[in-house]
């Protein structure tokens, strides 16, 4: 019996050891994508614009605004980003003792989902 025991702690223990290193790179994609979107200057910058002003002023009539697009796709850039921290904390979460805190966190993920979806929207009307 004790033999048992020891495998299944040995499989436990390396299921989550794989969920520390998935979370350390997921927070480290989301760590790089968000420093480059607050340290990459766009034109909002000089204008004391913000990235959500920027997209947005694009018209549909204006084709290839490529300021508009760069805030767009900075947009996206943070919605992936925003991403990646809720999927490193739900993978984090699964196997402990807080399991019930995985749905609402989970469930949170639709903010970023409708930043990228805003985000998506402002590049196709920047680019169109």
């Amino acid at each position: 019996m004790k033999a048992v025991d020891c495998v299944y702690q040995k499989k436990l223990m390396q299921k989550q050891a794989k969920h520390y290193w998935e979370a350390v790179r997921l927070v480290a994609i989301g760590i790089v994508l968000s420093s480059i979107v607050f340290a990459v200057p766009d034109i909002g910058y000089t204008e004391h614009k913000s990235i959500f002003a920027v997209a947005a002023q694009s018209p549909w009539t204006t084709f290839f605004d490529w300021d508009s697009a760069w805030c767009s796709v900075k947009i996206i850039l943070m919605a992936v980003a925003a991403l990646a921290f809720v999927k490193a904390v739900v993978g984090l979460l699964v196997d402990t003792e807080f399991e019930g805190s995985t749905t609402p966190i989970f469930m949170s993920a639709i903010f970023p989902l409708l930043l990228g979806f805003f985000g998506f929207y402002e590049l196709i009307k920047a680019i169109l």
